[in-house]
């Protein structure tokens, strides 16, 4: 008798134990300290915004947009550096600041591509709220940046690095007695283009010869036929193979550098004109 009441006891304080864990797990959250929702961050919830808002473009799709819209602005947002080292063909170099400044100077009307190096957010904010918000309808962001371009073998065109293998396997050189010897026999299916400055050009040059300084060709070049033999020189050479590579990326592929440059042809006595 004495173990059936001393069951019936363990059993009861069991029940009972029961019921305290039950209430203790619904009062419990009652009484916790909820924790306080943090404000979101602004600048973060301005780019959630913009990579949800732009309108964003592969590189198939600017290749065709290039080909068949006269209108489309490609606005390069790298560094100068960047920029003039390889970037695609006329595109514009221009530093988000100023862009930013200078959008009122902008017609509305223009499609724009932003490019960027791929690895920060300007170029999709500048395409996706800064631009937008400023009435521009039509503002792409180049997916993957330029990066994705050159990866794409999409075209470019490059400063032109000595030390590339890449760039030096575009160039075709001839020296200056070749060159003596060519302009002797067939004159007429040459060009002769001087790519140092305004004022080196006039202080002499070969006779005959159309002056473009090296970093304008990519904007003078309609002025440049497609159907001549292209000869391009400076002083020493370096600047004639980097305008022969420049020429090759924009399609010029009849073109020769001057190896050993003006100042030889001139030591050498072989004619100038002032």
């Amino acid at each position: 008798m004495e173990d059936k009441n001393k069951n019936i006891k363990i059993i009861i304080a069991g029940f009972i134990l029961i019921i305290v864990v039950v209430i203790i797990s619904f009062v419990k959250p009652l009484f916790e300290k909820k924790p306080q929702t943090q404000p979101a961050d602004p600048a973060v919830a301005q780019a959630e915004k913009s990579i949800d808002s732009a309108k964003q473009i592969s590189v198939s799709g600017l290749l065709k947009k290039i080909t068949t819209n006269g209108n489309i602005i490609v606005l390069d947002i790298r560094s100068s550096d960047e920029f003039a080292a390889e970037h695609i063909i006329g595109s514009k170099n221009i530093s988000i600041s100023d862009l930013t400044n200078d959008l009122a100077s902008l017609d509305k009307n223009k499609t724009y591509v932003i490019v960027d190096d791929g690895t920060s957010l300007d170029g999709i904010s500048l395409a996706g709220t800064v631009m937008p918000n400023q009435g521009f309808k039509n503002v792409y962001y180049l997916t993957g940046g330029f990066p994705a371009w050159k990866n794409q073998f999409a075209p470019t065109i490059s400063a032109g690095d000595p030390n590339s293998f890449v760039d030096q396997a575009k160039v075709t050189y001839i020296n200056s007695d070749q060159l003596k010897n060519l302009i002797a026999s067939n004159p007429s299916n040459l060009l002769i283009l001087d790519v140092r400055t305004s004022n080196e050009f006039a202080a002499g040059h070969l006779s005959g010869a159309v002056n473009i300084y090296l970093d304008d060709l990519e904007n003078d070049r309609a002025q440049i036929p497609i159907d001549k033999q292209i000869i391009v020189y400076d002083n020493d050479g370096l600047w004639a193979f980097q305008a022969a590579v420049r020429l090759y990326d924009l399609g010029f592929y009849n073109v020769k550098a001057l190896s050993d440059g003006f100042n030889a042809w001139q030591q050498k006595g072989y004619p100038i004109v002032k």
